[in-house]
This record gives structure tokens, sequence and C-alpha cells, in this order.
């Protein structure tokens, strides 16, 4: 692909957001209701790859209790040709080559197993950035600018423009703290949105250069808000507005549009209460078994699309659930390592897909 301007548009969180199974999925931890899954995944040449078993963990209740199922009540096996590292929460792998392999993970209790699960990783070379101008449009997750910054380290030959806010090291971004796919398309407010309508030519003229590629990092405020009767409804709202806005924009010559997979927030229920005591989506669990639903149909939504110019980061098993967020927050990562720069690196690995071959 020819290098060019790069946007990117980040589904993520200022709130909560949901994924969808093939299955129906209910709010109960019925583990009929959520299978273990891991979406495909792209990784960069001598970047690492991180696969968190959280966010991939079937989401029943404790086999004793009746709890939320965690990490450390199952064994983990990982069958694969790359010559990773397993520990007791997560895989890693920092590739050295470009190559296409089978993962296979299994989840085990008391030497039973209890799910298995393949995916795809696909590795490219790592992209400098270099020719390319890129626009991050997203929630408060992308407002505070930590991630955008990280993935600058990552492509330093690459131009951030924006028309809303500066990160810390004064790239220009559009995060708008509290939105959605939905508002980013509908509400006069929205950079997007010109006298009601999806106006993408206005939004590209006021980023002063036409975008090649889109990042999409939106999908948590409006689902993990929403009332129970509602927030599946919620979901597709967010998909079509999502495949709404990359339409518009490689109608007026985006070339690539990477949508990002929602990302999972803190699995500590302390942290939710601290921030969300009282409301409806207080509770952690509520919020993970929705997620799970959202990450099943933002993967069946998008990817496969490469010929189309889609290319899906995998946010959502890239972040340490526990140790990525602060004590504090429910949904925003911690600054820095880990946290932010694990979101930012499937980033630059669908990135540096984008432009390969």
């Amino acid at each position: 692909m020819t290098p060019a301007l790069l946007v990117i548009l980040l589904m993520a969180c200022d709130s909560i957001d949901d994924h969808d199974t093939n299955r129906p999925v209910t709010e109960t931890g019925d583990p009929s209701s959520q299978a273990l899954y891991i979406p495909p995944l792209y990784a960069a040449v001598d970047h690492s790859l991180e696969l968190y078993f959280d966010t991939v963990l079937t989401a029943d209740g404790d086999p004793v209790e009746g709890a939320p199922a965690v990490v450390g009540d199952f064994e983990w096996r990982v069958t694969t040709d790359a010559h990773g590292t397993l520990d007791a929460n997560r895989w890693t792998w920092t590739p050295t080559e470009t190559t296409t392999i089978d993962l296979h993970l299994d989840q085990s209790l008391q030497g039973g197993v209890v799910e298995q699960v393949s995916t795809t990783i696909e590795v490219v070379p790592a992209h400098s950035g270099d020719g390319l101008t890129i626009a991050v449009i997203g929630d408060s997750l992308t407002y505070m600018g930590f991630w955008v910054d990280d993935l600058a380290a990552s492509l330093p030959g690459a131009t951030f423009v924006g028309t809303l806010d500066e990160t810390p090291m004064g790239w220009w971004t559009d995060g708008w703290s509290g939105a959605s796919a939905y508002s980013w398309t509908t509400n006069e407010d929205s950079p997007l949105v010109t006298d009601g309508r999806l106006d993408a030519a206005t939004y590209m003229n006021n980023l002063g250069a036409m975008p090649d590629v889109v990042i999409i990092m939106l999908g948590i405020n409006r689902v993990v808000t929403a009332e129970d009767h509602l927030w599946e409804d919620y979901v597709e709202q967010e998909l079509e507005a999502t495949d709404a806005m990359m339409s518009a924009l490689m109608t007026h010559g985006v070339e690539v549009c990477i949508p990002v997979l929602t990302t999972p927030g803190h699995d500590d229920q302390a942290s939710w209460t601290d921030n969300y005591a009282g409301e409806s989506w207080e509770d952690q669990f509520r919020w993970e078994l929705r997620h799970r639903h959202q990450l099943r149909r933002q993967v069946e939504r998008w990817s496969g699309r490469e010929n189309e110019g889609v290319f899906v980061a995998a946010a959502a098993t890239a972040i340490d659930p526990a140790d990525g967020y602060p004590d504090d927050n429910a949904l925003h990562p911690q600054a820095g390592n880990p946290g932010y720069q694990q979101l930012a690196a499937p980033l630059h690995a669908a990135v540096s897909r984008s432009q390969w071959p």
C-alpha cells in the first residue's frame, strides 16, 4: 500500500462496552452462553504479542461457590509452532520473522478440559510509520492521549492529526469523552456531523490532510450504561455506526480502516464500586458478560475484510485486566506499561499489517 495518511478510529471506553457470541447471551452466568473465544491476531516482527486469558475466559460461575470465574481457577495450555512463554494468566511471544501460525488454547479444571479454542496469528514486518499521517477517533481513552503517544513511539515516522485535543507529547487527536460510535455519527457536536448528516468530506478538510487509514476506538459507553432490555440492541447500533463511519471515510479517499476490539476493563469489583457505586453498571461481572458478547459481534462483523481495507486491532486480549488498570479505575488503563502501552501494541500490529505487502 502506498504510504499516505493514516487515520485511526478507536472504539474504546469512557464508560463501558459489550461483546457477543454465536449462541444466545444472557447476564445470568449460564456457561452455555459464553464459550471460550480468541479473535484472529496480528503481530509485528520483533514486537511482543500478549494474549491475556481473562478476556477469553468462559464467563460462567465458579464451580463451587457460584461466583464469577477467574483465571486462577483454571489451568491453561497453548499449542502452537511459536516459541512463546506461558504464564498463569497469559501467553506472550515475540516473533522474529514473517509467518502465519495457528494457536490452540485449552482451558482445564482439575485435569478435565472445559473449553478448547483456536485462532490464527499473522506476523508481518514492523512498520516505522514513514509517510503515514494518522488521525485517531475515539472517546475518553483517546482524549487522554497516552496510548496515542505510545503508538507514536512505535511509529516514529508517522504524523498524527486531529481536530479536538493534543496528547501529552503534542500530537493532535479526536478523543471525545463520553462518546460512542452512535454519537459520532448523529450528534451535532461530532466533528463528523454537519447539519444533522454524516460529513466525512468536511471532517477531513478540517484535518488539513486526506487520511489514508482510519482507526476507530469506540463502543463502551452506550453498552455499559444501557438498561438490560436495550444493551444488545446498542451493541448492534455501535456496529452499524462504526460501519457507517468507515464507509463514509473510505468513500472520500481513506484506504484503510482499523476498528479496535473493545478493551476489557478492570477485573476487580472494587474498582467498579469506586467508580460507579449506586449505578446499574457497578457490577463488574455484568460488564464481563456484555464485553464477551460485543467482542464476538465485532469480530463477526469486521474480521476477514482485509481485501476491503478493514484491519481489526485486537486490543481486547492485549491488556492485563488486573495490573493494566489502576486500582481506582474500572475502564481507563494505567499510563505507561502495563496499560496504555499494551493497548498501543495491537494497534501498531494492525497498522503494520495494513501496509503489508
